[in-house]
């Protein structure tokens, strides 16, 4: 034996060696993907701020819009705008109030102007109105008569130099115009309502809120014009020609980002398109401020390599020796028994050693029974997963094993499966100890924990029936000595043992078939086959049905329907049938999450536990009743949403009406617009709720209010009823007598008389 040891020492070199290895390319790895991360999550962010600007600047045009109708249907405004008395009327008094009061009220708003060409007049919020010739903003009026839109299907930016009080100031605005059609004789409209939003106001809400230190973001429009930016100087400025706007100008895409060098340093630039508001938003990261973090964590990354170096050598060292340790003890137990002349190392002559013990001839019969039976097992394990690599050799094995196939001239595998596995589990020895038996003519072994695979071997023909009614005597014999039941799954009968593992195939797929037959039955390839449909087509009408039944709530008719499509899919292919429940599944996910989406309400799906249900069926029930528990609990929930927004709704109406009820026009379509729902459907809702018409609560609340005024106040009976919402004096007066029966001034005088 040499003094030497080589194989301790290419153990400690290798473990170094691979440590290291694995080290450098966990450190490449793990530097690459966070910075790939961080970039990512940069550009998510940056995404995700872009969104928002472009929600935000989409909702601000759509309120400017929605406002300037307001003003525009504002019987006052619409005065002013067509008044014909140049001097400062009743009319026009009202008219510049509101417009004054509807311009403070709104901090984003600047100004407002109406136009009456009537008069040729500016009427202004900020109160410097004037004729159109000496009107401050001359810049509207020329957009006046370029624009061709009665309405201005974009927010128009511009600016404006304003002279107040001697102080000269410029204002960065978005406009938006709400015309009448153009006269012929000045090219002006009619009238016209103008809103000056401020656009300072809307940038600094990007910069504000939205906008981080790091970040730079700023709006262009499709001329390459800033519209928001940080520097209010640079509005409107044109920069189309710099070299990542032209990049964004030239994209097709609505959105993107890429790395772009930027006044001498790379940044990430991200932008976002709005065709809707003719806008481009644009996101600017410095590229320096992600390899701050980035550097971060390659110094922490550095530190813990080392210091898993050193842990790796220490290991490394006692691995080695543990590892050599059973090395070193077989070198000096073989070299007794097999003595060699020379070798390379330990390892070298551990392989001479051994092959010289394995080519030196030996008997199975000389083997101990447990070696035997261990050899059995894999010898049949190697036929029937097909692993054998030498079937020469095979035939010699079996016969000195004396297997019970050793004989045959044909062969059949049969797989049976304990049924309700999950409950009956704990049969699964007894049932091993029962194949166990010395009297049975074939060979078995157990390759999952649920199943028993028997090898049957034949020297003469056999019919399938007879076959058939042997594995019959198997089960009923189980049946009465183990009580539990198994279904069996029957091969193709082959004529030599390398085709033993396409008979094992083929029984395993039989088997798969207990969702169409049942438990305790025998399934074999002939009869699955004469029953399945000729082609797959996934029946949508039948999942319709379900889905409309799930619709209107009805369970019944749901598992009504669900029990047709389950008829239906019971005649596909075993893998046809997971195929088609996992869609029906998927599919049922997809309704259920919009159908709660649309009543806000949190319904939870687990796909996963639907695929471990249909992988580990063993029934159509099984399915069928996760389904089943799927709809009923939406329905339970969707039920429970809709009640509770009912409940809300009539809440929110009667607080409504307690507010508004002194308000003449206050009636079942205005409230029903308020709310944003039909009035028929608001008359049916508060029927149901409160027993009684709405109009008919209304008037109620009003006449107890009246009351009220009589008992606590000395106002007159008209003032009383202008009060609690009647117009109509002789109206109130008879439906106060009506209800009441008395008039107002009796009640009040029975009050007095009561009171004395």
């Amino acid at each position: 034996m040499k003094k030497i040891k080589p194989t301790f020492l290419k153990l400690i070199a290798s473990y170094i060696l691979l440590t290291s290895i694995i080290l450098l390319v966990t450190t490449v790895i793990l530097y690459k993907g966070y910075k790939e991360q961080i970039i990512e999550q940069a550009d998510i962010a940056s995404q995700q701020m872009l969104s928002q600007a472009k929600y935000y600047t989409q909702h601000t045009e759509n309120w400017a819009k929605s406002f300037i109708y307001q003003l525009y249907i504002d019987k006052d405004i619409y005065k002013l705008m067509y008044e014909t008395n140049r001097d400062y009327s009743q009319n026009v008094l009202i008219g510049m109030m509101k417009i004054r009061q509807a311009a403070t009220l709104v901090p984003l708003i600047h100004s407002i102007y109406i136009y009456n060409n009537v008069n040729k007049m500016f009427y202004s919020s900020l109160g410097n109105s004037a004729d159109r010739f000496t009107f401050e903003d001359q810049g509207i009026v020329e957009l006046l008569k370029e624009n061709n839109q009665t309405f201005s299907s974009n927010l128009i930016p511009r600016y404006v130099d304003f002279n107040t009080n001697g102080l000269k100031y410029r204002k960065n605005l978005l406009t938006i115009i709400l015309s009448n059609v153009k006269n012929t004789r000045n090219n002006m409209p009619d009238g016209a309502i103008i809103i000056n939003i401020d656009a300072d106001n809307v940038e600094s809400y990007f910069k504000n809120s939205i906008s981080g230190q790091n970040n730079l973001i700023l709006a262009i429009n499709t001329g390459g014009k800033i519209i928001f930016h940080p520097d209010p100087k640079l509005y409107l400025t044109n920069i189309s020609n710099k070299s990542y706007i032209k990049k964004i100008l030239k994209e097709h895409k609505t959105g993107g980002s890429f790395i772009q060098e930027i006044s001498g340093k790379p940044s990430i630039v991200t932008f976002l398109k709005s065709p809707r508001s003719d806008l481009i938003f644009i996101n600017i990261t410095a590229y320096d401020t992600l390899l701050g973090t980035i550097n971060k964590m390659v110094r922490l990354i550095i530190i813990v390599i080392i210091l898993t170096l050193l842990i790796g050598i220490f290991f490394a060292i006692y691995l080695s020796r543990n590892i050599y340790q059973p090395i070193n003890k077989a070198v000096n137990y073989l070299k007794d028994i097999a003595p060699m002349d020379s070798y390379r190392d330990e390892l070298d002559y551990l392989v001479l050693a051994v092959d010289k013990i394995l080519n030196t001839p030996s008997s199975l019969k000389d083997l101990s029974i447990e070696d035997k039976k261990m050899i059995k097992e894999k010898l049949l394990l190697g036929i029937v997963l097909d692993t054998i690599d030498d079937y020469e050799k095979l035939q010699e094995k079996i016969e000195e094993l004396q297997l019970k196939i050793s004989n045959s001239n044909s062969f059949i595998v049969i797989v049976f499966k304990i049924d309700n596995y999950k409950e009956t589990g704990q049969f699964t020895n007894h049932l091993v100890e029962f194949f166990e038996r010395d009297e049975v003519d074939y060979e078995f072994l157990q390759l999952e924990d649920s199943e028993i695979t028997l090898i049957k071997g034949f020297t003469t023909l056999v019919s399938v029936p007879d076959i058939i009614e042997s594995i019959r005597l198997i089960q009923n014999e189980i049946k009465q000595n183990l009580g539990i039941t198994v279904s069996a799954g029957l091969g193709e009968c082959v004529e030599s043992l390398t085709e033993i593992n396409r008979s094992y195939k083929i029984a395993k797929e039989c088997l798969n078939y207990r969702y169409k037959y049942g438990k305790e039955n025998i399934l074999y390839y002939d009869k699955i086959v004469s029953e399945l449909s000729e082609g797959y087509k996934y029946n949508s009408n039948l999942e319709q049905n379900i889905f409309n039944a799930l619709k209107m709530g009805n369970l019944t008719k749901v598992e009504e329907e669900l029990n047709k499509m389950l008829a239906e899919i019971k005649n596909y292919t075993y893998h046809e049938v997971l195929l088609a429940l996992t869609q029906l599944a998927l599919n049922s996910k997809i309704l259920i999450t919009n159908l709660s989406q649309m009543s806000n309400q949190s319904l939870y799906i687990d796909i996963q536990e639907f695929k471990k249900v249909i992988e580990n069926m063993e029934d159509l029930d099984e399915a069928k009743q996760w389904f089943i528990e799927l709809y009923k609990n939406t329905i339970e929930k969707l039920k429970e949403k809709k009640v509770n927004r009912k409940k809300d709704l009539i809440y929110n109406v009667i607080k409504y009406i307690e507010e508004n009820y002194h308000d003449p026009q206050l009636s079942l379509e205005i409230i029903a617009e308020h709310f944003g729902i039909s009035p028929n459907y608001l008359r049916m809702q508060f029927k149901e709720a409160e027993n009684k018409s709405l109009s008919a609560y209304i008037n109620e609340l009003r006449f107890e209010k009246a009351r009220q005024l009589l008992e606590e106040t000395s106002l007159t009976v008209k003032e009383i009823a202008i009060k609690v919402g009647f117009e109509n004096y002789n109206y109130f007066y008879t439906a106060f007598k009506k209800y009441y029966g008395l008039s107002p001034n009796q009640f009040r005088l029975n009050i007095e008389k009561k009171n004395k």
